[in-house]
């Protein structure tokens, strides 16, 4: 038993996340079989995570790039004030696909990253939630809905400040874009922030949280939440979601961790 004895402590002492294991350090039988098997799945898991990491570190150069090109032409040609009315709109759901595509960038590339040892940080809250809502509000200007903070300025939270930021982004983002006129109202008690508003909520007894889980109405992929969910289990931010008074609404409450 000694041979595979040391194959499995040779496996769980690696100094890398993948072992590096060579099959003719072990017997010619059933373990040095066994050694060989493991080896060439370690090297097919290592060569999909190099895969994985190149793809990470060229997209965010070469997919930021072109849309913050697309997005720079954009803006200058609205400067043009005599634009004829059936340019304008064009124009402006060509600056707010930009915006949408750089947001879903930066959220699959955080997920992407590393996500043991996030490091966190006091960082002020209101900040990041005016920033949210203005985002929101250029994202959607045709949304009717009132936001009321009740987030004192000196506020602060322990979390990862970008991950947070585009957690924000995405929860306050889609009040605006399914809750048409609703009244959202976004408030800190201890360590935990709520986001609640009078919208239509999401279907009693479902997921709001499962994979292209999104209502009837609904004109996106319906993977926004699954992905808030994922960013704030990979930043240590607790993230619950309940229907608001009488069945309507919906409320989602992040818990930070203690400072």
């Amino acid at each position: 038993m000694k041979p595979l004895s040391d194959l499995a402590a040779d496996v769980a002492n690696a100094e890398s996340a993948i072992p590096v294991l060579h099959a003719r350090n072990y017997p010619a039988n059933e373990v040095g079989v066994l050694a060989d098997a493991l080896e060439q799945a370690f090297a097919r898991i290592r060569g999909f995570v190099d895969r994985e990491q190149a793809f990470t570190r060229d997209a965010s150069h070469e997919l930021r790039t072109p849309l913050a090109v697309m997005r720079g032409a954009a803006e200058v040609i609205a400067l043009h004030r005599d634009l004829p009315p059936h340019v304008a709109e064009p124009l402006r759901r060509i600056e707010t696909a930009t915006t949408d595509m750089t947001l879903a960038l930066d959220q699959l590339l955080a997920l992407a990253r590393e996500n043991q040892g996030v490091p966190k940080e006091t960082a002020a809250l209101r900040p990041m939630i005016d920033k949210a809502v203005a985002w929101s509000r250029l994202r959607y200007p045709a949304s009717a809905t009132t936001v009321l903070i009740e987030v004192a300025d000196s506020a602060t939270a322990c979390v990862h400040p970008t991950s947070l930021q585009l957690v924000l982004n995405n929860l306050i983002g889609n009040c605006f874009q399914h809750a048409g006129g609703a009244h959202l109202v976004i408030a800190l008690s201890g360590n935990c922030l709520s986001l609640s508003d009078d919208g239509p909520g999401f279907a009693p007894g479902s997921d709001p949280f499962a994979p292209f889980a999104k209502g009837e109405a609904s004109l996106g992929s319906g993977l926004g939440l699954d992905i808030t969910r994922r960013l704030c289990a990979a930043a240590g931010i607790g993230l619950t979601a309940s229907h608001g008074k009488d069945g309507r609404g919906a409320n989602f409450r992040l818990a930070f961790a203690e400072p």
